[in-house]
């Protein structure tokens, strides 16, 4: 078996924690080959480990370094990465912040979060406590659906070239012999000739388009910029995990301006900081807590004034934490509705490619016929 199970350690959770691993069986990987599991499952799993580590005071190197035996690719070298910083002495959460996407942007900011305020143990347990599945069941729905894009793509290039490379000769030669003159295949032709003529300028951008498909620069930044003003999903996401971490500064009870100056100082949206800033300027100004949220439009009026009207910490963290559900529901629900857009419509696209070639290489040989007919 691998370094996971090796671990001489004592203890109700970990001895829990195993056990549930060897339900999967004699492998030696704990992701096979034949499940790729989703890159938000990695990280759930790895914010689990760490909490046990922080729970039962393990040594996070060790757990780390055995946890990424456990997994390959990618992310397999950032855990290796993480591990390596964390034996030169680097704190967690530092070393967690120089291995982009070994944790989730929330899971990362929840962790500064609860270091800069005191309240690790309180985060570990509510984030955890809370994991809802339906985020993970989205993003794996997406990551399906790009898979299913990027392969039907590849296949209907690859039939492409090979009859423009073997067929289209022909076609072209038939052509110049009966004098025809068939516009869509002679589009079609002289868009691949100037492929040819230009195939290190081609193959620039494929390798361009690659970099920044699989770059975890680029995809960073269109999660953080760019998707924002695509659809409203991700800033509802963005706003139900501010909600789940004041709930849980709030059930401590910490005042609320120090808490949105820590966040105001580590959150990864630009425009969520500002806002932070602008609630935070307003409180220290005189204005109620709650109400400086809902002017910064962190929150509505109506969520504002049922968190002003709550008579005590506990009923507001509990309140803050069932809009943060609501929120997260709203969320899926507007990213499962363009998933059902996006899906026919590339399907649309792909349909109307196929009848573009079928019109440029069977609508010639129709017209041939009835010309020799």
């Amino acid at each position: 078996m691998s370094g996971f199970f090796n671990l001489n350690v004592s203890s109700p959770t970990v001895s829990y924690f195993r056990a549930q691993l060897e339900r999967i069986g004699p492998t030696w990987y704990l992701s096979p080959w034949w499940r790729i599991d989703s890159t938000t499952a990695k990280q759930n799993s790895l914010f689990q480990l760490l909490s046990i580590a922080h729970t039962e005071r393990l040594d996070h190197v060790s757990l780390i370094d055995s946890f990424a035996k456990e997994h390959r690719g990618w992310y397999r070298r950032r855990l290796m990465q993480l591990a390596k910083r964390l034996r030169t002495g680097c704190p967690v959460i530092v070393a967690i912040e120089q291995t982009p996407d070994v944790l989730s942007d929330d899971q990362v900011l929840a962790l500064r979060f609860a270091s800069q305020s005191g309240s690790l143990s309180q985060t570990f347990h509510q984030l955890v406590r809370t994991e809802d599945s339906q985020e993970e069941e989205t993003k794996a729905a997406w990551q399906s659906l790009f898979v299913y894009w990027g392969v039907t793509l590849l296949v209907l290039v690859s039939i492409t070239l090979l009859m423009m490379i073997r067929i289209a000769p022909t076609h072209s030669q038939i052509m110049k012999e009966f004098r025809m003159q068939q516009q869509p295949f002679f589009f079609l032709k002289s868009s691949f000739d100037l492929l040819c003529d230009n195939i290190p300028v081609a193959l620039a951008v494929a390798f361009v388009i690659a970099f920044l498909f699989f770059s975890s620069t680029s995809r960073r930044f269109f999660r953080r910029v760019v998707a924002p003003h695509l659809t409203i999903a991700p800033n509802t996401s963005r706003s139900s995990f501010m909600l789940r971490l004041l709930s849980i500064s709030t059930n401590a009870g910490r005042p609320l301006s120090g808490t949105l100056s820590t966040l105001a100082k580590y959150h990864y949206d630009k425009k969520v900081r500002q806002r932070l800033l602008v609630a935070r300027n307003e409180m220290e100004q005189g204005v109620n807590d709650w109400q400086s949220l809902s002017d910064a439009e962190l929150i509505t009026t109506a969520e504002a004034k049922a968190l002003a009207a709550s008579p005590d910490n506990q009923s507001r963290a509990w309140l803050l934490e069932r809009l943060a559900l609501a929120k997260t529901d709203r969320a899926c629900r507007s990213s499962s509705t363009m998933r059902a857009f996006a899906h026919p419509v590339a399907i649309l696209i792909f349909g109307c490619f196929v009848l573009f070639i079928f019109i440029a290489f069977f609508g010639m040989n129709l017209e041939l016929i009835y010309s020799l007919g």
